[in-house]
């Protein structure tokens, strides 16, 4: 991907993540949605929609696809996170020192952690070493 100036970094490539980032899209939002996996990726780029999830709703042109972290956080210094509860604390430590020093976090991420029970907030709180 080349460099992108988006409104939004979108992190999780699922369901529920492709959906955020169609929806923002639409709306007039260049979004860069980030996955970990490189090959599903390139699979929506070549389709340009998730066919898995979503197979008759096509990606607008203003949908970036991004499986590099690190490009995907330095195209917005807003991400919204939508990866599952279990994993929400490990993609947080994963970002922290990938993030723009101007980034501001949302999440869409459903539950809480599943080994403590905690709360997300204080999962963010811990990952990312604020108050």
């Amino acid at each position: 991907m080349s460099t992108v100036n988006a409104s939004m970094t979108v992190i999780g490539a699922g369901s529920y993540g492709t959906a955020l980032a169609i929806t923002l899209a639409r709306n007039g939002h260049d979004v860069v949605l980030w996955g970990h996996d490189p090959k599903h990726i390139a699979t929506l780029q070549h389709d340009r929609c998730n066919v898995a999830f979503l197979p008759d709703v096509p990606f607008p042109d203003s949908l970036y696809l991004e499986s590099d972290l690190a490009t995907a956080l330095a195209a917005s210094r807003n991400i919204l996170i939508v990866v599952p509860s279990h994993v929400f604390g490990e993609v947080l430590r994963q970002i922290k020192p990938l993030m723009r020093a101007d980034a501001r976090i949302v999440w869409a991420t459903k539950g809480l952690e599943a080994e403590t029970g905690r709360l997300l907030q204080d999962v963010a709180r811990e990952a990312l070493g604020t108050a």
